[in-house]
């Protein structure tokens, strides 16, 4: 098994048919469809300088951050449809 197989056989279900959209510092951000209908999946990868317990937290505190924002924009009537 040389890396490439490594790396398909490492991922998620969820993202087999989804194509990546771009690939930052923080994240890889994916289209694809989730019960029919589509979807962006963001994925936030481990930073491995990081010691593990710190990274949790940043990406924990990050991700709810950014969950409240588009709750925030949605509910002022500003959000797009897939």
């Amino acid at each position: 098994m040389d890396h490439s197989d490594s790396v398909k056989a490492s991922v998620p279900s969820y993202l087999k048919d989804a194509q990546m959209i771009k690939q930052g510092a923080e994240a890889r951000v994916y289209r694809g469809t989730f019960l029919g209908r589509s979807v962006i999946i963001k994925e936030r990868f481990p930073k491995l300088y990081r010691h593990p317990e710190v990274d949790e937290k940043l990406t924990r505190r990050r991700t709810t951050q950014e969950v409240r924002s588009i709750l925030r924009c949605r509910r002022a009537g500003q959000y797009h449809r897939l």
